[in-house]
């Protein structure tokens, strides 16, 4: 499920130029 949501976070870097808030995101992800 974390890959996933991790996999999904990197197609919307390449997408979007709001990299910061995507990074921060897969920062929460991380910790669980």
């Amino acid at each position: 499920m974390k890959i996933l949501l991790i996999l999904l976070a990197q197609n919307s870097i390449e997408q979007t130029a709001e990299d910061q808030s995507i990074r921060s995101l897969i920062s929460v992800l991380s910790v669980f």
